[in-house]
């Protein structure tokens, strides 16, 4: 009799919902640089009670208790953004009701430090979210069918939209006289660049190429 009652309530327990693992958490772009800002992203259980759930940023190690920053997600939408004060490794937890009740952890986001002067670069910080590869045939997909550049085939292996801002022929010297109208007036947080091939080519003294790439990178 017992061994009939033990499995019927063995079987009782698949048809409950298990809720637990339902609740997930993420940060993107990883890693950044101290100072930009993290996209945070979570999924919850269909129709559960969201009533002051909240997430916060962490130094990876540290108790529930030890928060950065927190943020209440009613009204959010399923994201919210996170600056990182300090280089490091972070991460983000999921609370249910404004308790320490935790249901989910983010990978770890790393954050490194400034390498250089962040003043001198033009889009810093950036004011959107899209991201341009920039460069020569490479880019555009000379010769591949369409759909099949490098940056549609990465937009598909990662969900992100990603805009084609690939020319033809172009060396380092051409792709500067269209830095403003195909990139910064975008005003994108990550930019691709996929260049120097042409100018290999086309033999440009390589003092003059790296000149042309640091210009265009700052």
């Amino acid at each position: 009799m017992n061994s009939i009652f033990e499995y019927t309530l063995s079987a009782l327990s698949l048809l409950v919902p298990q809720t637990e693992e339902l609740y997930s958490i993420s940060a993107i772009p990883n890693p950044i640089v101290v100072g930009e800002r993290t996209a945070l992203s979570w999924k919850t259980p269909i129709g559960a009670n969201l009533l002051l759930d909240w997430v916060a940023m962490y130094k990876s190690g540290l108790s529930d208790r030890d928060y950065i920053e927190y943020k209440i997600i009613n009204f959010r939408g399923g994201d919210t953004d996170f600056v990182p004060p300090d280089p490091g490794i972070y991460d983000f937890r999921y609370f249910k009701h404004f308790t320490y009740d935790r249901k989910a952890i983010s990978p770890p986001l790393t954050v490194v430090p400034i390498i250089f002067d962040l003043t001198k670069i033009k889009n810093y910080p950036p004011l959107g979210n899209s991201v341009v590869a920039f460069g020569d045939s490479l880019t555009k997909g000379k010769g591949a069918s369409p759909g099949q550049d490098f940056p549609s085939e990465l937009s598909r292996e990662t969900g992100i939209s990603i805009v084609n801002a690939g020319v033809i022929g172009d060396q380092t010297g051409d792709v500067l006289l269209r830095l403003d109208r195909d990139v910064l007036s975008l005003n994108p947080q990550w930019v691709i660049v996929f260049l120097t091939g042409n100018d290999f080519l086309d033999r440009v003294p390589v003092s003059v190429t790296t000149t042309n790439l640091s210009t265009i990178i700052h």
